[in-house]
């Protein structure tokens, strides 16, 4: 040892760089160079340090995800992923929501939900809402109907705007300079009226204010500013028109069977804004309006991000099992709840907090990051795709069973006919709209996790035994109620009142147009009556008696405008736009003890005829059940009634401007359709009774 010491002092002392040392080896004759020697000195002294998140690539697509760390992209497994606190987000293309996902039965074998594989084509474009499959001309777009696109879709359409030419040389700035475009003669008489309207506001505001820029004006009066920006505009209106419909062309919403012909504002042109609207979630219809006219204004990309965000959303939702986006009121304030230190807190708009932390810890916060990201792993990643985030810690009052209930607050109520003694349609002015409330009890308070727009009841046509139409008011109860089953994917069994020619549809097949049955209302489908999902409301049963089922829901719907317009209603059922109604039962039974019951195989059959041809409606299923332990509490509360009349009329009244036969009371009460040879309705005590309200 000593002799080693020495021979080391004197070789960094001496003049020669390349000194070597004869190391106590077994081999005296071998000779490495003193760097060498120290290097490998100072590592054996160093502990040994092992990344735990270190990059794999020998991982299954099915057990590696994807992290951030350090501003690398690294592969992990889920396993480890779990340990160091991420979570797991599903990007795979393959992806459905909680209330559709795979379930094991106590033997642990997989409960079949048959609308799953449904979801997914839907979602990757590869069938249409019959079940067809589709042309490479078509393409599905349902984010406005519960279905946002898969992430392989997302990618794609990345991918192709970034190669096409005809969409880089429109005035994007431009379009985005206008409130409204005509489109139609009543929108031409219209835009008149607002340019004269518009014109005297900003003439009042600069009388007021001097002549000052839209910039300036827009920290007094924002909408004066936009005001005075469209209508500086107005010489270039056609200009953007032109490049409005070169984007829906280059886009591929210009259709053949729209029959559109360029440069003017026909029928086939507001079908294409209508698909441009559907693509991007814009819940309007056909008009180049305020909303729509924005996101025109958007370049293809961004738009394309936020398709992206919206998706991801959805399956950062399902991944947490959280529920709160900020809509949550009491009395047109932000809802709070008691924190277990006795301050009073907001309750939180969740899902954008999370969302927000989570692109920014994958470094995808914007649509070039997103292109980036899609070129470096191609579409074809996608079949199986995993994320991981560090997310914050969710709110002190969630716990594996949580204290929730439902609230619907029906709003104004009107049970008045809505027609004058001279048949003419009568205003009945809505103040409040009606609410759906989830209610958490925490801390010893009541509050409401979110609070969304529903529809309540009124006035629809039904047909009477005698085959005449007329108007029937359609009620929503009040008063306590239960939720102890919720259906995924459900159908929706017609009752004998229903009009039949609403229950066949014109369809193109084989190649000609044919009559077959509308089974996209009847389900299961986003088109159906009740939507993708739908909780079912009943008088509790007592002493062993089975729930009352009087056929009212709360429930999914297609119909997106009968929620949010001021004039829609429903047949009963508490409509819920089918995203939200996803989100809804997915939080419930993520919070909730509840059995799994699994795929109602309840067949039913009910042949029509109409016009000289007899259809049969074939359901081999109810849908996918799952039923509550305990059931959630649920209370309708009464609302505000308006109008002269204070209780629901129950007759059958005529519509004006039809004629009608003269009828006889038990004609009147009967309600049965002679043209339906079997109704299959059950009986209203029982459970599974099919519901007579969409």
């Amino acid at each position: 040892m000593k002799f080693r010491l020495l021979f080391l002092l004197v070789g960094f002392f001496g003049c020669t760089p390349d000194v070597s040392v004869q190391p106590a080896t077994d081999n005296p004759s071998k000779a490495v160079s003193l760097d060498a020697f120290m290097v490998d000195q100072k590592v054996d002294a160093a502990p040994v340090v092992i990344d735990p998140l270190a990059h794999r690539t020998d991982l299954d697509p099915a057990d590696r995800v994807s992290i951030m760390v350090g501003g690398e992209r690294r592969w992990v497994s889920r396993e480890t992923a779990s340990e160091h606190g991420f979570t797991v987000i599903d990007l795979s293309n393959d992806w459905v929501p909680h209330i559709l996902s795979e379930r094991l039965d106590a033997e642990g074998k997989v409960m079949e939900n048959v609308y799953r594989q449904v979801f997914v084509d839907l979602a990757n474009d590869r069938i249409d809402a019959d079940g067809v499959p589709l042309t490479k001309e078509e393409l599905n777009y349902l984010e406005v109907y519960g279905i946002p696109p898969s992430t392989g879709i997302i990618a794609q359409r990345m991918l192709a705007d970034e190669e096409k030419a005809c969409l880089r040389g429109l005035d994007y700035e431009n379009i985005g300079k206008f409130q409204f475009i005509p489109v139609t003669n009543y929108g031409k008489r219209r835009q008149r009226n607002r340019i004269k309207k518009m014109k005297k506001r900003v003439a009042r505001f600069e009388k007021k204010h001097g002549a000052i820029t839209a910039e300036e004006a827009r920290s007094i009066d924002a909408s004066i500013a936009l005001d005075m920006i469209e209508l500086a505009a107005q010489g270039t209106i056609e200009q953007a028109f032109n490049d409005i419909e070169e984007r829906l062309y280059c886009d591929l919403h210009v259709r053949k069977r729209f029959r559109h012909k360029k440069g003017r504002r026909d029928d086939g042109f507001q079908k294409a804004v209508r698909r441009f609207q559907r693509k991007h979630k814009l819940y309007v219809w056909g008009l180049l309006e305020e909303v729509t006219l924005a996101a025109l204004a958007q370049p293809p990309q961004e738009m394309n991000y936020r398709a992206f965000v919206r998706a991801f959303r959805e399956r950062l939702i399902s991944a947490t099992g959280i529920l709160e986006d900020g809509s949550a009121q009491v009395k047109g304030k932000p809802a709070k709840f008691t924190a277990a230190d006795g301050s009073e807190q907001e309750v939180p708009n969740l899902i954008a907090d999370y969302v927000r932390v989570a692109l920014k810890a994958l470094e995808l916060e914007s649509h070039q990051q997103l292109l980036a990201f899609f070129q470096t792993y191609g579409v074809e990643s996608f079949d199986q795709f995993y994320v991981g985030v560090r997310l914050p810690e969710r709110p002190e009052y969630y716990s594996d069973h949580m204290s929730l209930s439902i609230e619907v607050d029906r709003g104004s109520v009107w049970y008045d006919f809505p027609y004058t003694d001279s048949g003419r349609p009568k205003r009945q002015r809505r103040k409040f709209f009606p609410t759906l409330n989830l209610m958490l009890d925490y801390n010893g308070k009541r509050f409401p996790l979110v609070s969304w727009r529903t529809t309540i009841g009124g006035w629809f046509e039904e047909m009477a035994e005698n085959g005449y139409v007329y108007l029937k008011y359609k009620q929503s109860d009040v008063g306590k109620r239960i939720l102890r089953r919720v259906v995924a994917a459900p159908t929706w069994r017609p009752p004998a009142s229903t009009p039949v020619d609403t229950l066949r549809k014109r369809r193109w097949l084989n190649g000609k147009a044919q009559n077959v049955v509308s089974y996209g209302q009847l389900g299961p489908g986003y088109l159906s009556a009740f939507g993708l999902v739908a909780g079912y409301f009943a008088i509790e049963g007592k002493n062993g008696r089975p729930d009352w089922d009087k056929g009212i829901r709360a429930h999914g719907s297609s119909n997106y405008m009968s929620i949010l317009s001021k004039k829609g209603y429903s047949h009963g059922c508490h409509r819920l736009q089918n995203d939200r109604a996803v989100r809804l039962y997915g939080f419930v039974l993520s919070h909730r003890d509840h059995e799994l019951i699994g795929n109602l195989n309840a067949p039913y059959r009910q042949r029509f005829f109409y016009e000289d041809e007899i259809y049969e409606i074939i359901l081999p299923s109810q849908g996918f059940e799952y039923r509550l332990t305990p059931p959630l509490n649920v209370e309708v509360l009464e609302g505000r009634i308006e109008g002269d009349v204070e209780e629901p009329i129950e007759d059958w009244m005529e519509i004006p401007g039809r004629d009608y036969p003269v009828l006889v009371e038990s004609e009147m009460d009967a309600g049965i359709p002679a043209n339906i040879l079997d109704s299959g309705v059950e009986p209203k005590s029982n459970v599974n009774q099919p519901a007579s309200d969409k």
